[in-house]
C-alpha cells in the first residue's frame, strides 16, 4: 500500500545516461521528480537508492549505493552512480557479464524508507562503448590500473613496470589478484608452452603466507558437480606429479587427501600392459618415521586399513608376481611388525580388549601343488642365517600355548599337524634333529584319539633314550596325589619275549601254541620253564615247529613258561643293515666327538652336550611411531568469492 501511495505523488518523467570516454569509475544519471498532478517538486529533499541487478531485473544485486540530495528549481536530480555511499566496490563490476538492470528507489521525505520506482536495462556501459568505438590499440596509464608497453608488448595491471608479458600487482589485502569467470563451455585458463626446448614450468605459484590457509593452489568444486577437481595429462616421459618439501625443519605432511564422501580416497591406475613400474613408490630418507601410515580412527567402523588386489596369472616374466613384497635393507629393525593394540603401552585390558588375531593367513586353493618348487601353503618361511627360521613367544600374563596347529584331513590318510625335516644331505654336516622339545617338565608330549591307532609317539627307526624307558601312570591306590613308574628291561640284543602259564595233563604233557606270526618275526628261540606246586623240573619235549612247542613235567601241575627270540622280521632286517644295529659300541660322529649325551653325568657343563642348545632370548619389544605425534588436521576453509 505504501508503494502505491508514493507512486501517485512521485513519478519519473525522464532520465539520461552520460558515458565517459575513460575507464569508468561511475556514470552520470539525471531525473526530474513530479507529483501525481504532474507538478515539479522543486527544492525537495529526496533520499535515493540505486541497485544494479545482473542478468535479469530481479537478478543478483552486484552493487548498491544511496544518496541524500535535493531537487533544483526545476525538480532535477543529478547523480554520478558509482560515487554514492556504498559498501560495494564499483570497480569490481564485470561489465562483460551482463546484461545489467538499474533499479531506482526513493524516499521523498529525505529519509531511508525507500520505495522502488522501477527497473530499467542499461543498454551500454562506458567500458563497452569505449572498446567498440576505439580503433587505437595503444593502452594508456589510468592511475595505476592499466598500462600497455608498446615497445615490449607487455601489460601491467596495478603497476607501470611489467617484467613479464602480463604483470598483475595486487596490494589490497581483501581482493583477488586475478579473477576469471567463464560462463561458457570452454576452458577457464589455457596455458600452452609450445617450445619443445622449454625447461621452465607451465605454472609457478610462490606463496609467502604463513597461515595454513595460505595455500599455493586451491580448487573448489560445486557439491552437485561430478567433474574431476584436478587432472594431469602427461604424454611425455617425465613425472606426472612431484611434491617437494625442501625445508628440513618441516614436520608436516607432503600430501593430504580429505574425503567426506563415499568414494575412494585415492586411486592410481596403470593401464599400460607393458608397464613394469610401480603404481606407488614411497621413499623416506629420514632417520626416523614411516614410509606410509594409514590411520582409521573411527571406533565404529569395520573398514580395511589397506587392501591389495592382485589378479596376475602370468609366469613368463621376471617379476615377483606377489601381492605384497617387503624389502628391508636396514640393520636396525624388522621387515614388518604388527600389533593389536598400542605397542607403546603396557599389555592388558586397558590397552585393548580385541579378540581377533594379529595376523590371519588363509589360502583358499584346494589340493596340493603339482608344480615343482611351489606350494599352496598359507605360510612359508625361508631362512639363510644360523638362527631359528620361526620363533614363537607367548608373553601373555595368562597361560597360553606357544603354537597351536590344527588339521582336519578329509581324503589324505597321512596329514600331519606339524611336519619337520632336518636333512644333513648335500654335504651339510650336523645332527639333523627333526623336532626338538625342551620343556620344564616334559620335552615332548604326544597323545592320540582312542579311536585311532593309539600311538601317542611313534618312531620310524630307532627310539633311544639316555635315561630309563618306562611307563608312568597315576598311582592306582592314590591317583590324585601320586604316580607309579615301571621300567623296561635293557639288553644288548634285539629280542622279543612271549610268556604264559599252562596246566599239564594226567600224563604230564602240554602243548603251547604261539602266535601264528611267530616264525615270520623271530629266530633262535630260547626257553625258560618254572614248575608250580611241585619240585619236579619240567623240560621242553619238542622245540618250536609251526609255531608250537611241547612241555613235559609232573602230571596235573602248572608250568610257567617264557620264550625269548631274536627279532628277524623284514623291517628289522632293513634297519639292521642300514644302521648297523649289531654294533653296540661305536665311535661318535665327527660332530659328536668331544661332546656328551649327558655331560652332567661326567661332571661337564651343559655346553658340552651333543644336544646342547642355547636358550633363545625373548625378542625385544617392538617400537612404533606414536600416532599422537602425527595427527593431521584439515586446513581452514577459504571463503569463496564469486
Amino acid at each position: 500500500m505504501k508503494k502505491q501511495q508514493l507512486l501517485l505523488f512521485v513519478i519519473f518523467l525522464t532520465s539520461t545516461l552520460t558515458l565517459s570516454a575513460q575507464s569508468p569509475q561511475g556514470f552520470n544519471y539525471q531525473t526530474v521528480v513530479r507529483n501525481a498532478a504532474g507538478e515539479i517538486l522543486a527544492n525537495q529533499s529526496v533520499g535515493t537508492q540505486f541497485i544494479l541487478h545482473q542478468t535479469t531485473p530481479t537478478g543478483t544485486a552486484v552493487y548498491t549505493e544511496t544518496w541524500s540530495t535535493s531537487t533544483n528549481d526545476y525538480g532535477l536530480l543529478s547523480f554520478a552512480i558509482g560515487n554514492g555511499t556504498s559498501t560495494d566496490d564499483f570497480s569490481l563490476i564485470d561489465w562483460s557479464a551482463g546484461p545489467y538492470y538499474l533499479e531506482t528507489l526513493l524516499d521523498v521525505s529525505g529519509g531511508t524508507t525507500y520505495v522502488s520506482m522501477g527497473t530499467s536495462q542499461l543498454m551500454s556501459v562506458p567500458y563497452a562503448m569505449f572498446a567498440e568505438n576505439s580503433s587505437n590499440s595503444y593502452w594508456d596509464k589510468n592511475g595505476d590500473d592499466v598500462f600497455y608497453n608498446s615497445s615490449t608488448g607487455s601489460v601491467a595491471i596495478g603497476s607501470n613496470n611489467a617484467t613479464s608479458k602480463l604483470w598483475v600487482v595486487q596490494t589490497d589485502p581483501t581482493n583477488n589478484n586475478v579473477h576469471a569467470l567463464n560462463g561458457g563451455l570452454g576452458i577457464g585458463l589455457l596455458i600452452n608452452q609450445i617450445n619443445t626446448g622449454v625447461t621452465n614450468p607451465g605454472i609457478v605459484v610462490n606463496q609467502f603466507g604463513t597461515d595454513n590457509i595460505s595455500r599455493g593452489i586451491e580448487i573448489n568444486m560445486d557439491m552437485a558437480s561430478q567433474s574431476t577437481g584436478l587432472v594431469t595429462s602427461h604424454n611425455g616421459l617425465g613425472r606426472g606429479q612431484e611434491i617437494s618439501l625442501s625445508n628440513t625443519a618441516n614436520n608436516n605432511v607432503g600430501s593430504v587427501i580429505f574425503h567426506s564422501g563415499l568414494g575412494i580416497g585415492q586411486y592410481i591406475g596403470l593401464d599400460n600392459t607393458d608397464n613394469y613400474s610401480f603404481a606407488s613408490f614411497i621413499e623416506n630418507s629420514g632417520i626416523q618415521g614411516g614410509g606410509q601410515i594409514i590411520n582409521l580412527d573411527n571406533t565404529a567402523q569395520e573398514s580395511v586399513g589397506q587392501m591389495i588386489r592382485y589378479s596376475g596369472t602370468g609366469t613368463t616374466l621376471t617379476g615377483g608376481g606377489n601381492a605384497l613384497e617387503l624389502l628391508h635393507y636396514g640393520t636396525n629393525g624388522d621387515a614388518a611388525q604388527m600389533w593389536v593394540g598400542d605397542p607403546n603401552q603396557a599389555p592388558g585390558p586397558t590397552n585393548t580388549t580385541s579378540e581377533y588375531n594379529t595376523l590371519l593367513l588363509e589360502h583358499l586353493a584346494t589340493g596340493t601343488s603339482t608344480t615343482p618348487g611351489l606350494s599352496k601353503s598359507a605360510l612359508t618361511a625361508i631362512n639363510h642365517s644360523a638362527d631359528a627360521t620361526v620363533r614363537v613367544f607367548n608373553n601373555g600374563s595368562s597361560d597360553g600355548d606357544g603354537m597351536v596347529v590344527q588339521t582336519f584331513p578329509t581324503t589324505d590318510p597321512l596329514v600331519s599337524g606339524i611336519y619337520s625335516t632336518a636333512s644333513t644331505t648335500g654335504g651339510n654336516s650336523g645332527l639333523g634333529v627333526g623336532v626338538w622339545g625342551d620343556g620344564e617338565n616334559y620335552g615332548i608330549v604326544g597323545s592320540t584319539s582312542l579311536s585311532g591307532s593309539g600311538f601317542g609317539v611313534f618312531s620310524i627307526g630307532n627310539s633311544g633314550a639316555t635315561g630309563a624307558k618306562l611307563f608312568h601312570i597315576d598311582h592306582p591306590l592314590d591317583p590324585e596325589n601320586k604316580t607309579l613308574s615301571h621300567y623296561s628291561v635293557e639288553s644288548d640284543e634285539i629280542m622279543n619275549m612271549y610268556s604264559g602259564t599252562i596246566e599239564l595233563d594226567s600224563n604230564g604233557n602240554a602243548t603251547v601254541d604261539l602266535p601264528e606270526y611267530f616264525s615270520a618275526v623271530n629266530k633262535n628261540p630260547r626257553y625258560q620253564l618254572t614248575a608250580i606246586g611241585t619240585p619236579t623240573v619240567p623240560y621242553i619235549e619238542k622245540e618250536i615247529y609251526n609255531n608250537i612247542f611241547s612241555i613235559k613235567g609232573a602230571p596235573n601241575t602248572k608250568v610257567s613258561w617264557v620264550v625269548y627270540a631274536e627279532r628277524n622280521d623284514p623291517t628289522i632286517k632293513y634297519f639292521r643293515e642300514k644302521l648297523n644295529l649289531e654294533q653296540n659300541v661305536r665311535n661318535k660322529n665327527t660332530d659328536e666327538r668331544g661332546k656328551y649325551l649327558t655331560p652332567q653325568a661326567y661332571g661337564k657343563s651343559p655346553e658340552s652336550g651333543i644336544f646342547y642348545k642355547k636358550k633363545i632370548d625373548a625378542p625385544k619389544a617392538g617400537k612404533s611411531i606414536p600416532l599422537e605425534n602425527i595427527t593431521v588436521e584439515k586446513s581452514k576453509t577459504i571463503e569463496k568469492k564469486n
